[in-house]
């Protein structure tokens, strides 16, 4: 049996070798300042599909965490998930039942209408604006005049 602390403390070492830096650091910030604390002294087999999707929820609902923040969290379990199966910590039954069951598998709590954004269209004036603004930056506003064109 392994806790999950255990078990990110055993992908840390051996499973991540051919991650990228800045995903390494997204990880272990989200490990250090978050799963640790909630999850770290739990045993990988006991954790319960709502546990996970409460903790979600209350990221997203309660702390109001992004979507895709608290989407994060949802790949770091599946990612801990996957490393206490292919090393033997987690049955087949309950990998499936985490991972895999698209009836029982642990996911994202249902987005806020506030969320789903719809297309922004600027006028003439802020277009120009926003040129304005990043003229003497490393960026640039998109060119919508061609896709426009491309539409019609």
């Amino acid at each position: 049996r392994k806790t999950v602390k255990e078990i990110y403390d055993e992908y840390s070492l051996c499973g991540r070798k051919d991650k990228a830096f800045a995903t390494i650091k997204k990880q272990d910030a989200l490990w250090n300042n978050h799963l640790l604390h909630s999850f770290g002294d739990k045993y990988v087999d006991e954790i319960r599909v709502a546990d996970i999707n409460d903790y979600l929820a209350e990221l997203y609902n309660v702390k109001d965490y992004s979507y895709g923040y608290t989407e994060s969290f949802l790949k770091m379990f599946y990612l801990l998930f996957g490393q206490a199966y292919s090393r033997g910590y987690l049955s087949t039954k309950d990998y499936n039942r985490l991972c895999m069951n698209k009836n029982s598998k642990i996911k994202m709590p249902k987005k806020r209408s506030t969320d789903v954004k719809e297309i922004e269209i600027y006028t003439d004036k802020q277009i120009a604006a926003f040129d304005k603004y990043f003229e003497d930056k490393n960026v640039k506003t998109a060119d919508v005049y061609f896709i426009l064109l491309m539409k019609i």
